[in-house]
């Protein structure tokens, strides 16, 4: 045999072990790859598959939300048999959510790629990843869930101050005085204070380009007196400044579109809250037990939530929009003050019995018959023919 036949011979001889080589590799990681379903509603839309120490999370539309019961917590990837293992997360991009509780306790998990078909991360995804410090996001996320990122290295590692990811206001870190060291009082005027602390005053103006204010953001932060929102902002989610005891100014941006549960419960507003033209619903215990005086709706408004004014002591009157639909349970009770409503809307509002009841040493009675409510005036008959609208003490058209 010539030598450049023995030549040919070897380089093919090469070439098939490799080729075996390489099949027997894809052969083991197959045998070694762990599979599980979490789409949603359907399970095997969505699969997670890992692969050494990356989770491959691919399909289409939703990831299923988990739980953090125990049980819970030993399902699937988060079996401490796997998560322990895994360092990198890869997410295909025509996955539309990630699910809450979805990376909990992933320890040595320490990047993660957010494609751009995510429009959503849902409550505690990736808490206690505590090596997870490289997180790539787009600025098309709608909703980031509560502290979805808490216990990272990414926010450990993020300065004092207002805590970004894309354009969403994820959470202000920095110190903050804590209950633990005031007792929580409640003023005469109705708001609410730390007994013997003295706050700072501060001005908050969250910045231009900022489209969601995230739940909990600023949940017990004592020290803020005033916050600039900017027209960027549609969202302001739920708990966002609840029990800012000291916030007594709120400028709202004119594209605010959802004010959603208890993002203003117990702040220090006293005077007349205007909730603009553009604002479309009220969540439940939006502005619960706050010392405001009067509110006023804009026609924007469809529903407002049960309880969403409970509490306000000092509410002398309420001008509801014309569009206003729903009217929750319970939304104005014990507004013992309550004297004026104004209802723009000519077709009464189905409204419950407790609607606008007062309370006093946890006894709960009927204010109706001490407010004077005004409506179109060719609407008067049917608001006195309406339930609960007809026990108000004078119903009268608003020309009158």
């Amino acid at each position: 045999m010539s030598k450049s036949g023995k030549n040919d011979k070897m380089k093919n001889l090469r070439k098939v072990i490799y080729l075996t080589g390489i099949l027997l590799i894809n052969t083991f990681s197959a045998i070694q790859a762990q599979v599980w379903n979490c789409g949603y509603p359907n399970a095997e839309d969505i699969t997670a598959t890992l692969r050494n120490d990356t989770l491959f999370v691919c399909g289409t539309e939703e990831m299923a939300d988990f739980t953090i019961d125990d049980s819970a917590l030993n399902e699937q990837w988060r079996d401490p048999e796997y998560s322990n293992s895994i360092r990198t997360i890869v997410i295909q991009n025509d996955i539309t959510n990630i699910g809450s509780y979805a990376f909990i306790n992933c320890e040595n998990i320490n990047s993660v790629v957010v494609p751009e078909s995510v429009i959503s991360i849902g409550d505690w995804a990736f808490i206690y990843c505590s090596r997870l410090d490289s997180i790539s996001v787009h600025n098309n996320l709608k909703k980031v869930g509560m502290n979805a990122f808490y216990g990272t290295k990414w926010y450990e590692n993020q300065p004092n101050g207002a805590v970004y990811i894309g354009n969403i206001l994820l959470r202000y870190k920095g110190e903050m005085v804590s209950t633990r060291q005031y007792a929580v009082i409640d003023n005469p005027d109705g708001s609410w204070g730390l007994e013997g602390y003295t706050p700072r005053n501060d001005t908050l103006y969250i910045r231009e380009g900022t489209t969601i204010i995230a739940a909990n953001a600023f949940l017990r932060n004592y020290d803020i007196g005033a916050v600039f929102i900017p027209n960027s902002v549609r969202i302001i989610e739920q708990g966002a400044f609840r029990e800012c005891f000291n916030l007594r100014l709120v400028r709202f941006g004119e594209g605010v579109e959802e004010i959603e549960e208890a993002a203003f419960s117990a702040i220090g507003i006293r005077d007349t809250l205007v909730l603009g033209n553009k604002i479309k619903s009220i969540g439940n215990v939006a502005f619960f037990q706050t010392p405001i005086t009067s509110v006023v709706f804009g026609d924007s408004i469809k529903s407002i939530g049960h309880t969403a004014f409970y509490g306000c002591k000092n509410l002398i009157s309420v001008t509801i929009g014309s569009n206003v639909t729903d009217i929750g349970e319970e939304a104005f009770h014990s507004c013992n003050r309550l004297s004026s409503v104004i209802n723009r809307n000519s077709i009464p509002q189905r409204l419950v019995e407790r609607t606008f009841w007062g309370a006093e040493r946890n006894i709960s009675y009927s204010i109706t018959q001490h407010i004077t409510l005004r409506v179109p005036a060719s609407s008067v008959s049917d608001y006195k023919n309406a339930e609960v609208w007809k026990e108000f003490g004078m119903i009268v058209g608003l020309d009158e």
